[in-house]
C-alpha cells in the first residue's frame, strides 16, 4: 500500500485544515434533474494571487450542451460546453485569481443546460497552500519530517496550463505518469516551459512522450526515493520580488496645477465677487448667481485641466522575454505590462491559452502593505475555445495597473549556428532585428555578435563576459527569472530585440516607453562545414 508523505506538525498546517473547513465544507453531490443530469464541482487547490482551477465533473444520459457560471466571492468565470450522451465529463474552469487576504475559495457553480435543465453545485477545496505537490498513485516514499509536501492525485490535476502555479513543484512518477490524460500531461509541460518546477522520476521510456510534447523537466533520471530526497535538500534559487513601474509621465500628480485653479477661484469668488456685486452693482442677491456659477466654471477648469495633462486614452508601457524552442516549433513568451486608463477599459479579449495576472501592492511593498490598497474588486473571465473575454476591473481608471501575461503559441521561426573553422556563423531566421546575440558553447565559452538584421548573418567572437544582465524580471513576474537562467547552460543562447518577438497582449494602447524585449532558448551549431578540397 503506497504511503503519504509525512509532514511536520506546526501552526500553518493545522491553520489550512481549519480554513478549509470553515470555508469548503463538503458538499453532497448535486441532486440529479428530472433528465438525470448531475454536476459536482471541486477544486484541487486555491492559492492567492493564482486562478482558481475549478473541476466541473457532469454526467448527462443524453446529448446536452452546458453553461457554467462559477464563482469565488467577487471573482467569476463562465463557460460553455458540449456533455456527450451517456459519458462522465470532468472539464476545467479558470476563477481569475482571488485577492491576497483570501484563505481559499470553495467554488460555487450555477449551471444550466440547453433543453432547459439548471441547478447549483458547491464544491471544495483540498489546498490553500502549496509548495511541493507530489503526484498520487506513487510508490514508497519516506521523507525528512521538515520536508512539506502535498498529495494531490493525477484525477484532480487541471487540463489547463494556467491553472498550475508557477511557484510550486510538481513530482511525478511512472504510475502517477500512467494515470495522466493527454490533456493533462499537455498542460504541465507548457507550465515547465513557462518556468515551472517538474520531477520527472523513474519514467523510463515513458520519458520519450514528455520530450515531444517540449517538457523541460527539472530532473528526469531513474529511480524516485533518493532523487526526490535530492533534490530537496538544495536550496533553491530565490526569484526577483515584483516592484511598481508606472507609465512614464504618471508617476506623479499634476499638483501645482490644481493649487493654481484652486487659487484663482478662491480670489474669484471671494474678493472679487464681493466687489463686483457689491461696489459695481450694489446688488447682494447677484450672491445667489454668481457664486454657484462661479464655482461649477472651477469643476470644469479642473476636469479639462486633469484631462488635458493626463489625456482620455489608454496608455502603456511593456517589456518581454520569449523562449523560443526551434526543435519543437514552440515560443512562450512573458510580457509585463503597465496601463494607464483616462477614461477605463471595458471587455477585452486575450488568447485562450494565456495566463493573466495582477501584480498586487503587497507582492510589491510588503513592509507598507495596507489592505485598503487591494481591497476585493470584481473581476470576470468568460471561456471560449478562441478566446478570453475580461471585464470588470482588470484595469481601472486613472490608475497605475501592472498586468502579467505568459503567452505559448506555435512558433516555426529560429535562429542557426554553423561552425566555420574556429569561429562561429549566427544567421537571424526571425524577422525582427537582434541588437546583440549571446551563445554559450559546449566548453562553457560565450560567443557574441551584435546588429543582426532578420535573413542576414554574422560572425561570432568570444566573449570575455558572461551573458548580458539588467532585465527587471520583477516586472515579468514569477517563472521568468527560471527561463532566463537556463539560458546560461551550453548550447543556449539570449538575444536582444529591437522589437517585441510577440504582439503585446490586452487592450489597445499608446507605448509611452520603447518596448524592450528579449529571447532566449536552445541553440545548438550545425555539423562543420567541411573545407573545399582544390583538385
Amino acid at each position: 500500500m503506497p504511503s503519504t508523505p509525512r509532514r511536520r506538525p506546526g501552526l500553518a498546517p493545522l491553520a489550512a485544515v481549519a480554513v478549509a473547513a470553515l470555508v469548503a465544507l463538503p458538499a453532497a453531490p448535486a441532486a440529479a434533474q428530472p433528465g438525470g443530469l448531475t454536476v459536482d464541482a471541486s477544486t484541487p487547490w486555491s492559492l492567492s494571487g493564482w486562478p482558481v482551477p475549478v473541476q466541473v465533473l457532469v454526467h448527462s444520459p443524453r446529448a446536452v450542451t452546458l453553461s457554467v457560471d462559477v464563482t469565488c466571492g467577487t471573482v467569476s468565470a463562465q463557460a460553455s460546453f458540449p456533455v456527450p450522451a451517456g459519458t462522465r465529463l470532468r472539464r476545467t474552469v479558470l476563477v481569475p485569481a482571488t485577492d491576497l487576504n483570501s484563505f481559499g475559495c470553495a467554488p460555487r457553480v450555477k449551471w444550466r443546460s440547453d433543453d432547459g435543465d439548471e441547478g447549483v453545485a458547491s464544491g471544495t477545496i483540498a489546498q490553500n497552500s502549496l509548495d511541493v505537490a507530489v503526484v498520487t498513485p506513487h510508490g514508497e516514499l519516506w521523507v525528512d519530517e521538515d520536508w512539506r509536501l502535498a498529495d494531490v492525485t493525477a484525477q484532480s490535476l487541471p487540463d489547463r496550463w494556467q491553472g498550475y502555479p508557477l511557484d510550486a513543484t510538481f513530482v511525478i512518477g511512472s504510475q502517477a505518469d500512467a494515470a495522466l490524460s493527454d490533456a493533462q500531461r499537455s498542460a504541465l509541460a507548457t507550465w515547465s516551459r513557462a518556468g515551472g518546477r517538474l520531477l520527472l522520476l523513474d519514467l523510463g521510456e515513458g520519458l520519450a512522450r514528455w520530450e515531444a510534447l517540449g517538457a523541460v523537466p527539472t530532473v528526469a533520471v531513474s529511480g524516485y526515493q533518493e532523487p526526490l530526497q535530492e533534490w530537496l535538500k538544495k536550496p533553491q534559487d530565490a526569484e526577483a520580488s515584483p516592484w511598481m513601474h508606472r507609465v512614464p509621465g504618471t508617476e506623479t500628480v499634476p499638483v501645482g496645477g490644481f493649487i493654481l485653479v484652486a487659487l484663482l477661484f478662491a480670489i474669484l469668488v471671494g474678493p472679487v465677487n464681493l466687489w463686483w456685486c457689491i461696489k459695481k452693482k450694489n446688488q447682494r442677491g447677484l450672491f445667489l448667481l454668481t457664486t454657484p456659477l462661479l464655482s461649477l466654471a472651477a469643476s470644469g477648469v479642473l476636469i479639462g485641466y486633469n484631462v488635458v495633462s493626463e489625456g482620455l486614452g489608454v496608455k502603456r508601457a511593456a517589456i518581454q522575454l520569449s523562449w523560443l524552442d526551434g526543435a519543437h516549433h514552440s515560443a512562450l513568451t512573458f510580457t509585463g505590462v503597465t496601463y494607464f486608463a483616462g477614461t477605463g477599459v471595458g471587455d477585452f479579449d486575450i488568447g485562450p491559452d494565456v495566463l493573466v495576472r495582477l501584480l498586487h501592492a503587497a507582492e510589491m511593498a510588503p513592509e507598507s502593505y495596507s489592505p485598503v490598497e487591494d481591497l476585493p474588486t470584481p473581476r470576470q473571465t468568460r471561456w471560449t475555445d478562441v478566446a478570453q473575454r475580461l471585464t470588470g476591473e482588470w484595469i481601472p481608471t486613472r490608475k497605475n495597473r501592472q498586468l502579467t501575461f505568459v503567452s505559448p503559441e506555435a512558433d516555426r521561426r529560429r535562429l542557426t549556428l554553423q561552425q566555420r573553422g574556429g569561429a562561429y556563423e549566427l544567421v537571424n531566421g526571425l524577422d525582427v532585428a537582434a541588437t546583440g546575440v549571446w551563445w554559450v558553447a559546449p566548453g562553457g565559452a560565450v560567443w557574441f555578435c551584435q546588429d543582426v538584421e532578420p535573413g542576414r548573418s554574422c560572425v561570432m567572437t568570444e566573449s570575455p563576459g558572461g551573458l548580458p544582465g539588467g532585465v527587471p524580471f520583477g516586472r515579468l513576474g514569477p517563472g521568468a527569472e527560471r527561463v532566463w537562467k537556463r539560458a546560461d547552460a551550453p548550447n543556449h543562447f539570449v538575444a536582444e530585440l529591437a522589437r517585441p518577438l510577440a504582439p503585446v497582449p490586452g487592450p489597445d494602447a499608446s507605448d509611452e516607453a520603447p518596448l524592450q524585449a528579449w529571447v532566449a532558448g536552445p541553440l545548438s551549431a550545425a555539423t562543420p562545414v567541411p573545407a573545399e578540397v582544390t583538385p
